[in-house]
């Protein structure tokens, strides 16, 4: 997908191209991700472009949660890991908000995520993830998120996150998600981070200041509910 900057200080979708599973549609404020079929499922290679010009203002969120199920190559052999890569480009003073729905993982799949992005000087930036480990009951299966994050060509953010079933010892200890089974992420860039208002810590919410500039948040909790109001609580890009 693809946007730019239009008269009146509007936004224009140049570009909106996709394809089952991960669909894309345009809503009031930018674009909506759409499951067009299950999953992802174990196997799945996904790929999401962004691309806003200067200036050009884009939200992307999703209609509902997405479930990753483990797939299977041939009757009772699991197939390998679902798979998303996302690459993201801001033009200078674009303004990019992802807040999708959280992302659950079920019992026996993995997911590996990948995220890139990319900021030309003055663009601002909330990116925000939540991790759940399993449905109501289940365990939930194994999850690695890696991002990584430029501005003006300079590095602001490589960080990987590994959690779940088959992911090292501890990673579930204290100096982990200290048992909690949804993780969430805020990345704050620009004047998102410029405007943060003051936050009271609580124990499970840390907000980093990144030596090249911007703020990530983390959160942990026991629902996606906990979480994302944690986050909430320190989102602030103006619209």
């Amino acid at each position: 997908m693809s946007a730019v900057a239009a008269d009146a200080g509007r936004t224009r979708l140049d570009r909106l191209r996709s394809e089952a599973p991960l669909v894309l549609r345009p809503s009031p404020r930018g674009v909506m991700l759409v499951a067009g079929a299950g999953g992802p499922l174990g196997g799945d290679d996904l790929h999401l472009d962004v691309d806003l010009g200067a200036d050009a203002r884009l939200d992307v969120a999703s209609v509902a949660a997405t479930i990753v199920q483990r797939g299977f190559s041939a009757p009772g052999r699991p197939s390998g890991p679902a798979r998303f890569s996302i690459r993201a480009d801001l033009g200078e003073d674009a303004s990019l908000r992802w807040e999708p729905e959280p992302i659950v993982v079920c019992s026996g799949a993995t997911l590996q995520v990948h995220t890139s992005v990319r900021c030309a000087r003055g663009a601002a930036l909330v990116w925000r993830e939540i991790l759940v480990l399993g449905r109501l009951g289940e365990t939930g299966g194994t999850a690695s998120l890696t991002m990584v994050v430029d501005v003006a060509d300079r590095p602001v953010l490589r960080q990987t996150i590994w959690v779940g079933a088959a992911a090292p010892t501890g990673w579930d200890g204290a100096a982990g998600s200290g048992g909690h089974r949804v993780i969430g992420s805020m990345l704050l860039l620009g004047a998102a981070a410029d405007a943060l208002p003051r936050v009271e810590p609580d124990g499970a919410t840390a907000v980093l200041t990144l030596e090249a500039g911007g703020l990530l948040v983390t959160a942990l909790g026991d629902t996606s509910l906990n979480v994302r109001r944690r986050l909430d609580a320190v989102r602030s890009l103006r619209s």
